[in-house]
């Protein structure tokens, strides 16, 4: 059961809150959603969310925003973590070795960004990974994983 799902869950209920009726109602659905989605298909969110959070911060950076690019940042350099340390070098061999450094790369770009306050080393980070996204969607997509 989710934390605050009870039987008053009505959409509009005040009691949620600081969450409105549907802002708690979407915020349910994207966790169902984590919940229920296969291995593959959690990679692909992870992707999407380490995207946005790259074009989040290089728009904080446009606006001269540091706190929120440096959350943003930090954001999606959590995600590339996640995703190099998740990696079973061992039984994925140079595939896994690849992705490792281009995740690595990845991350030294956010790095970057991030101490020079500069967007197009979140460029180049993103890129990278859309690149790997797109791929990994295509697998995803043609195999139907569940």
């Amino acid at each position: 059961m989710i934390h605050g799902m009870g039987d008053d869950m009505a959409i509009g209920s005040t009691a949620y809150g600081a969450l409105g009726g549907r802002d708690r109602a979407l915020n349910v659905y994207k966790h169902m959603s984590i919940e229920t989605a296969a291995p593959a298909e959690l990679v692909l969110m992870l992707y999407n969310r380490a995207l946005r959070n790259m074009e989040e911060a290089t728009g904080c950076l446009n606006r001269k925003d540091i706190e929120g690019s440096n959350q943003n940042l930090q954001k999606a350099q959590d995600i590339v973590d996640e995703l190099l340390v998740s990696l079973n070098v061992p039984a994925g061999g140079k595939l896994a070795q690849d992705l490792a450094a281009m995740y690595e790369y990845v991350n030294s770009r956010l790095l970057m960004a991030n101490v020079k306050k500069d967007a197009s080393f979140v460029q180049d980070a993103a890129r990278v990974l859309s690149e790997i996204r797109d791929g990994w969607a295509e697998v995803v997509g043609k195999h139907a994983y569940r």
